[in-house]
């Protein structure tokens, strides 16, 4: 016979039998959310199978409801520890919405640096 998975003292049981799609769910049943299933879920997401970093952020990354992870507040904390300390040192931070004219000038390094040839 399969193991149960581990949970903690605290985990919810269902308190009363019911149904969900057809199935029936006696008293006292565990119910685990599959994470990887909420993230491929298409009625949520555009497209759930493609790499896409621009989409709508509604991720579970932390779990959720009764189950959320204890560390959550931690590592928002970590994170902006670690920006700030990262942005602390640099002088002013400000938005340019006209960027001035500059001019460029490139030279190859050394004396084994790569020239391009001229009949390309």
């Amino acid at each position: 016979p399969r193991r149960p998975p581990p949970r903690g003292p605290d985990q919810p049981l269902t308190p009363a039998p019911f149904s969900i799609s057809g199935y029936d769910i006696p008293e006292g049943t565990v119910i685990i959310p599959k994470l990887q299933g909420a993230h491929l879920d298409e009625m949520v997401w555009e497209r759930p199978h493609e790499f896409w970093p621009d989409k709508n952020s509604r991720a579970l990354a932390f779990g959720c409801g009764a189950c959320v992870c204890l560390g959550e507040p931690l590592a928002g904390l970590e994170l902006f520890v670690v920006l700030t300390r990262l942005l602390q040192p640099l002088p002013h931070c400000s938005v340019i919405l006209k960027m001035q004219p500059f001019q460029v000038r490139l030279q190859p390094r050394g004396t084994g640096a790569h020239r391009p040839s001229q009949s390309q």
